[in-house]
């Protein structure tokens, strides 16, 4: 393998992973907001946690 293919393997490797915890931040970030929406939103605890 010539070594520029081998570095833009691993440039592509670390674009993916980097995608990935990106597209899973939110299903961490939503849930520790609620409470905050909750006021602002006039959530009940059913709706917010819906």
């Amino acid at each position: 393998m010539v070594w520029g293919s081998e570095l833009k393997g691993w440039r592509l490797v670390a674009l993916l992973c980097l995608t990935q915890v990106l597209g899973m931040l939110s299903n961490a970030t939503f849930p520790a907001l609620i409470p905050v929406f909750q006021p602002l939103w006039s959530l009940s605890n059913t709706e917010a946690g819906w």
